[in-house]
């Protein structure tokens, strides 16, 4: 992604990576605030690092917000990231690009790690190997949209949804669940190589003083 723009999934129920806080009123650039910010540039869930309000989010068109299917955004924020050794992009996985399985891929999140306990106070890390599909025991209509991924020590669960799935450098898949998957069921990721031309034609179409309606559904 760039300075300006994060990529994320949990746009409807409000993930431990945005925490609220109060809305900071803006004169005259009318970029606003949705009461939320990210915090970049640590790995503590309470300090260090730079935070950013949500200036505006953008929804993909397709998706339901009964069922969270394909249920992926792209936020702008304000100020800009400022790049460093501690703030870095991602590339994103190019458009309909494929992941053999066995590929070896890392997750990052702040989430639970049982489904019992609070969220973590410092982001954690989760290694993968992606599976063939037929091992992620999917529906024929999952199979087109998911990643499946499998770590015997290690899952997703209450608190990551939304997190990054990173395989050689590149952005992959997106935490999709909010749950802990348990017994055979792998992890699930939705994946990016789908939405890759959508999310830069966003990031192309709005770039400059382009504003949003804050915190609703831009078209």
């Amino acid at each position: 992604m760039t300075n300006l723009w994060g990529i994320f999934a949990p746009i409807l129920d409000l993930q431990p990576q945005l925490r609220p806080v109060s809305p900071t009123p803006r004169e005259q650039d009318n970029k606003g605030t949705c009461g939320l910010y990210i915090r970049v540039g640590s790995s503590s869930f309470q300090s260090g690092g730079t935070k950013h309000d949500i200036a505006g989010v953008i929804y993909y068109p397709q998706m339901n917000s009964s069922t969270l299917r394909m249920d992926i955004a792209v936020i702008k924020v304000y100020p800009d990231f400022e790049l460093g050794e501690s703030v870095m992009p991602v590339p994103l996985q190019s458009q309909d690009d494929e992941v053999a399985p066995g590929t070896l891929a890392y997750s990052l999140g702040w989430g639970s790690n049982n489904g019992n306990t609070a969220s973590s106070d410092f982001l954690m890390r989760g290694d993968y190997h992606i599976l063939d599909t037929n091992e992620g025991m999917l529906s024929s209509y999952e199979e087109q949209n998911i990643l499946a991924a499998r770590n015997n020590h290690q899952i997703e669960c209450v608190g990551d949804k939304g997190g990054p799935l990173v395989a050689n450098g590149v952005l992959i898949g997106v935490i999709t669940f909010n749950s802990c998957p348990t017994g055979p069921m792998p992890a699930m990721f939705l994946k990016v190589s789908l939405f890759s031309d959508w999310m830069k034609s966003i990031m192309e179409s709005y770039s400059g003083n382009k504003t949003f309606k804050i915190c609703s559904r831009v078209s």
